[in-house]
């Protein structure tokens, strides 16, 4: 990084009339006053040159003269801008209109700064015409990582005029109010992106309002990943370096900054010494003056987590789990925040007063421990956060981290907040959470200590589950009433010392604290199921008397006692009572915007735009009040930082938003606030200009991520994402357009027009995640969405498979649209397989009537309840819709996702290229004709580089963030590197040519096999039953291998057995495991509907063996004799894994090949069926060893083969193929 110093120097340069080079412009000099004098408002010593007489040369030599030295240098232009014609070189003339050589060349001053490694770093802002030339010069690509010293932000593009001085106008606006931009005081810089951004929007509106043609703002190309975050143009006047978090920071060892650097929550004072002070709202209230360790109670709960992560735990549980849970305010948050201040390390003496007064209750740990709150969060960035703590470098992989673990020498103890509130936390349970804590050291000790909080939400029964079972659960909604009661006398009495009107008040507290405490702590009424955490609410009830008792505080203990009691139960209530206080005008327009927030909240800048929606009328709020309203609301909100910087609010709770917005409430109320919503949206887009010239590169992050939910909400999706053609050219104004023929390949990204969403916030809208198929609880609602279905999946249930031909497309196992059309088989869905054990049936969990009842999935059907069917149940989707459960209908547009728009942005972004070179050797071609280019995988054709060798193939997924964030990507970026482990070398198992991780991608790299998989093969030729012995045979010699190399593979079906010149070869190990492991550990894996042995299905302990390979060998060859995979006859192709399992427990069997096709051998058909029993150990009728299954099963059938050759020649009919013309010559295999 480079170190700057402090020193900022400025020059402005207006030119108000460059000879014969264009018309004056008198507003020049003003302009170039102006923001001098806003440059040095931010600590810049400003140099002006406006004068009449600035020569060409004079004007190159002002400023050559401050591109010397050190320190940070602002240069602004506003002039007329003139492109030399033989050379493209931009060059600002002077007052005479002269050219003066390399004088005012640019693009020498950009160089001469660049070549000078200790002179200042350079922002040239550049208000001219043909400005952006400067900013897209060839040289600068390489640069485009971030680590520039010359950077020039354009008024315009290259074949732009620049209009009016409404670029310069626009800085002097944007710098003059940066503190508008509402950048957090641990920021010392306002990043340069946000300013960037700012300047755009700003320039749009000038131009609007001026009716002038519109100019597109420009800056120096930089890659989307550099980091911004050390650029200090411009200082931010927030900057605080007495803050918490920013002394924290300057406490921290350096190897811990790279995590506090990515922002993780762990040292957020606002999350970790708020809340677990117990005194959050308190901090800047009126009438406190003091931050008190006021948490209260739970000690025993706190002694019991403590030990756990210490290692110490006296009761010894099985798994080294614990699962803190709660209502919404029970204390979960702040018993987590007291855990984590007092453990970890980096904040353990600067918290001290947070937790001393409880750290008897504590057992300190002393192994590495690590901490990370999971809100809005990424798998890969939780994975990241937990790897950078614990100094096992930069990971992205939940795998990667599990095998990093077990080299460690010490077990870490890790806590892990708020995982209903993470993007994907159903993902994030299955692929980190669950590996975690059932994986084992070497030496059979727990992997980590792991602490997690979770609300009772449906989702996260497996995680609750296992805790109450063979761990610890803390149900903090569990406490006995008596208990409660004086814990909560005791935190209200410690709430009320802390104010300077209460605290010579003993007597006045205690009558208050008992009759808050007596009140919310009663058995609630019949009928009335417990919503609210006692904690939360008394807190806020708490902090409600002192602002409205500020003036004349509470006299008698009487008059207390009677306002103790009438503490509300609901939280709602509590805000309408802040609400009547009117403490701001803008505080009730103000919270019902951020009602309507998506994901972790809106900017500043948003808000001031769409709470208009709530006003009658007017203009923008000033800054000043919009503050003065989210101060006095602030007990209620939660705040968050953007990728931009810039500070995003939200309603801590979903509950105040359904609330606010009439929710189940008045029908009137609800029918005008539909209204508003096509407002909120008309109000979020206007600084991006009209609709059909919308500049999205000036849009915040927040219109970015959010737009497309908010014109779902207002039924206006359509505008934005056209979802039929329409005549004319091509929609360019919209950044997330994907031409049609995607749609094609990708149809549940198909947009339904004017299906309008309900808007949500808190932390259900953001747990909306990137669902998929392969979802292993297929009838999950979207989180965040109450009486909704999976988006995902509109319609009958979308797990069964349409009925049609049972052949294997040679598609991955992962393919997240099930519905996608096979290649081979136009118009036939692709049903071929399933993601990590979706098959499983839920076991049961008894206990759980008191489920949350802000689970974001309240319509869930729980199998434990008795009377309601199992996942695996057959018949209509039982989840349907009724008019008793409201929401959409059935087909709503997944684009009404938070975060749609960056997923169809990352759909094209990690998309290969041809001449891409993988591994210095394989060189990219062109996408394989045919296949299945879908969102998280690719399969391309390839050339050694530099060598004329014959193609290879190439399957590439996308890694980080893109390989990570979904359950597909995770499934697939798995399966590959499955993949790359199997290097047995065997004429009948794939060659492996070339594998790794690189820019982006994990790849591996095979031979092209001719003529391809049998799926394609077997459609195209007839074939005889001596060549599909042959085939079986060498598939099991390939198995036999692989089971004594101590793998199994468990996807044995028609797409991964490929012909190579006559000999078959086993392809695709994405799923293949161990199968030596310990039982109960095995892997939990996916497979293919029958062709997966039963046992695979329900996966008891001790499944994964060898036998299971048997079962997939047996149905290989049942296919290749009669073309349709076993019991597609008696159960149809729509059965589900659960329907083949219960046909096979009531004791059904496939119809017997020989029975099925003249010609067969009894024999043969008698093998088979021992193959497929249900029944594993009945499969091997011989008591070989389990690494030897195969290769007994493959003499049993060379036996069987040699039989067939003495009798006549059977060839095998295929199901539904056209009858082939009478003698014409036929493919025959």
């Amino acid at each position: 990084m480079i170190v700057v110093p402090p020193r900022r120097r400025a020059l402005s340069i207006g030119v108000r009339s460059a000879g014969h080079r264009g018309g004056p412009l008198p507003f020049a000099p003003e302009l170039a006053r102006e923001l001098a004098r806003s440059l040095g408002e931010l600590g810049y010593s400003p140099t002006v040159r406006d004068g009449p007489r600035l020569p060409t040369r004079a004007l190159g030599d002002a400023v050559a003269s401050h591109l010397d030295g050190a320190g940070v240098v602002v240069v602004h232009l506003i002039s007329h801008g003139d492109v030399e014609e033989r050379t493209g070189t931009l060059w600002v003339p002077g007052t005479d209109g002269a050219a003066a050589g390399d004088a005012t060349d640019v693009e020498s001053w950009l160089k001469r700064v660049e070549r000078d490694p200790d002179g200042p770093l350079v922002l040239f802002l550049l208000d001219l015409c043909q400005a952006g030339t400067a900013a897209r010069l060839p040289w600068q690509i390489p640069l485009a990582h971030g680590r520039v010293r010359a950077w020039v932000l354009a008024a315009c593009e290259s074949d732009q005029a620049a209009f009016n001085g409404h670029f310069s106008q626009a800085l002097i606006n944007v710098l003059g109010r940066i503190g508008d931009l509402d950048v957090g005081p641990a920021l010392e810089h306002v990043p340069y992106n946000t300013v960037v951004g700012a300047v755009r929007r700003e320039v749009d509106r000038l131009a609007v309002a001026a009716d002038t043609d519109r100019q597109q703002v420009i800056g120096t190309l930089v890659d989307s990943a550099a980091d911004l975050s050390w650029l200090p143009f411009f200082p931010n006047p927030a900057y605080d370096p007495a803050d918490p978090k920013a002394r924290l920071r300057a406490g921290l060892d350096p190897g811990l900054l790279p995590f506090f650097d990515d922002l993780d929550e762990v040292l957020d004072a606002r999350h970790f010494i708020e809340r677990a002070a117990g005194a959050g709202p308190f901090r800047r209230s009126p009438g406190f003056t003091e931050l008190a360790g006021c948490f209260t109670g739970r000690r025993k709960e706190l002694r019991r987590l403590s030990w756990l992560l210490g290692g110490e735990s006296p009761d010894a549980p099985a798994e080294p789990l614990g699962v803190v849970t709660g209502s919404p305010g029970a204390g979960k948050s702040a018993l987590l925040g007291v855990l984590v201040c007092a453990l970890h390390p980096g904040l353990r003496e600067p918290t001290r007063r947070v937790w001393e007064h409880v750290g008897r209750a504590l057992f300190e740990t002393d192994g590495p421990v690590a901490a990370v709150h999971a809100r809005g969060r990424r798998l890969d960035e939780v994975v990241g956060s937990l790897a950078r703590q614990l100094g096992l470098g930069e990971l992205d992989f939940p795998d990667d981290l599990g095998e990093a673990l077990r080299r460690a020498p010490r077990p870490p103890a890790i806590v892990l907040d708020a995982l209903d509130e993470a993007e994907n936390g159903p993902l994030l349970m299955d692929e980190l959470v669950l590996p975690l804590v059932r994986a084992r050291r070497p030496d059979g000790t727990p992997l980590v200590r792991l602490v997690v909080g979770v609300r009772r939400y449906g989702d996260y029964a497996p995680l609750r589950d296992l805790a109450r079972r063979d761990a610890l659960l803390v149900d903090l909604d569990g406490q006995p009433r008596e208990v409660l009661e004086d814990d909560l006398e005791e935190y209200v009495t410690e709430l009320l010392h802390a104010s300077d009107a209460y605290r010579g008040r003993a007597a006045v507290r205690r009558a208050f604290a008992r009759g808050v405490a007596a009140t919310l702590s009663a058995e609630p009424e019949e009928g009335v199921r417990h919503r609210w955490g006692e904690f939360l609410v008394a807190g806020l009830y708490t902090r409600h008397l002192v602002a409205a008792t500020l003036d004349r505080p509470v006299g008698t203990p009487g008059e207390a006692r009677t306002l103790g009691r009438q503490v509300p139960r609901a939280l709602p209530q509590v805000l309408t009572l802040d609400l009547d206080i009117g403490t701001s005008p803008l505080l009730r327009p103000v919270m019902l915007a951020l009602a309507r927030t998506y994901g972790n909240g809106m900017p500043l800048s948003v808000l001031r735009r769409v709470c208009r929606a709530y006003l009658d009328g007017g203009a923008e709020p000033a800054v000043d009040r919009l503050r003065e309203a989210l101060d006095a609301g602030r007990f209620y909100l939660r705040q968050a930082t953007d990728v931009d910087g810039t500070t995003l609010y939200r309603l801590f709770h979903q509950g105040l938003a359904d609330h606010l917005l009439g929710r189940g409430g008045d029908a009137r109320f609800r029918a005008a606030e539909r209204t508003r919503v096509s407002a909120f949206l008309d109000l979020l887009l206007a600084p991006l200009g009209p609709a059909e010239e919308r500049d999205w590169a000036a849009a915040e992050p927040y219109v970015l991520r959010h737009a497309l939910q908010h014109a779902a909400d207002a039924g206006r999706l359509d505008e934005l994402v056209p979802t039929t053609p329409v005549p004319g050219p091509e929609r360019t104004d919209l950044p997330w357009a994907v031409p049609a023929d995607q749609y094609d390949s990708e149809p549940s990204s198909r947009p339904a027009p004017g299906l309008p969403v309900e808007a949500r916030s808190g932390h259900g809208s953001q747990a909306d995640p990137d669902r998929d198929w392969t979802d292993p609880n297929p009838w999950r609602r979207a989180a965040g969405r109450p009486g909704e279905p999976d988006r995902d999946s509109a319609g009958p249930n979308p797990w069964r498979p349409a009925p049609g031909w049972p052949g294997e497309p040679d598609r991955d196992w992962t393919d997240p649209n099930p519905w996608r059309q096979s290649p081979e088989r136009p118009g036939e869905p692709n049903h071929d397989s399933i993601g990590p054990n979706p098959w499983r049936p839920a076991p049961g969990r008894p206990g759980e009537p008191d489920r949350d009842w802000t689970d974001p999935n309240p319509w869930r059907q729980s199998p434990e309840r008795p009377g309601e069917p199992n996942h695996d149940s057959a018949g209509p989707n039982p989840w349907q819709q009724s008019p008793e459960r409201p929401g959409p209908a059935q087909g709503a547009s997944v684009l009404g996702r938070a975060g749609q728009l960056e997923e169809i942005y990352a759909r094209e972004a990690w998309q290969p290229r041809p001449d891409l070179l993988l591994g210095g050797r394989w060189r990219l071609v062109a996408p394989l004709d045919g296949s299945d280019q879908a969102g998280n995988s690719a399969i391309w054709t390839a050339v050694p580089a530099g060598d004329p060798a014959p193609e290879v193939l190439v399957k590439l997924v996308p890694t980080g963030a893109h390989g990570s964030a979904t359950r597909a990507g995770v499934l697939r970026r798995r399966a590959l590197r499955n993949d790359m482990r199997v290097r047995t070398t065997h004429p009948h198992i794939r060659a492996l040519l070339g594998s790794g991780e690189e820019q982006g991608f994990a790849y591996v790299v095979m031979p092209r096999y001719d003529p391809g998989s049998l799926t394609g093969v077997f459609a195209a030729a007839e074939r005889t039953l001596d060549t599909v012995l042959r085939i079986a045979e060498q598939v099991l010699d390939g198995l036999a291998a692989a089971h004594r190399a101590g793998l199994v593979h468990l996807d044995v079906k028609p797409g991964n057995i490929v012909l190579d010149r006559g000999d078959a070869k086993i392809i695709d190990w994405g799923l293949s495991a161990q199968w030596n492991t310990e039982p109960g550990r095995e892997p939990m894996t996916g497979g293919t509907p029958f062709f997966a042995a039963p046992e695979q299905i329900l996966q008891p302990p001790g499944w994964c063996t060898p036998l299971a390979d048997l079962y997939g060998a047996g149905a290989l060859l049942y296919w290749m004799i009669t073309g349709r995979a076993p019991l597609t006859l008696e159960l149809s192709t729509a059965a589900t894994p659960g329907d083949i399992v219960r046909h096979l427990d009531g004791g059904g069997r496939p119809e017997r090949v020989d029975r099925l096709v003249p010609g067969i051998p009894a024999d043969l058909g008698r093998l088979v069926d021992r193959w497929l029993s249900r029944v594993p150990q009945q499969r091997n009728r011989q008591p070989a060893p389990l690494h030897m299954v195969a290769e007994v099963a493959r003499n049993e059938l060379r036996a069987a083969r040699r039989a067939v050759p003495g009798g006549p020649l059977v060839r095998l009919p295929w199901p539904g193929r056209r009858t082939w013309p009478t003698g014409t010559t036929r493919p025959l295999l």
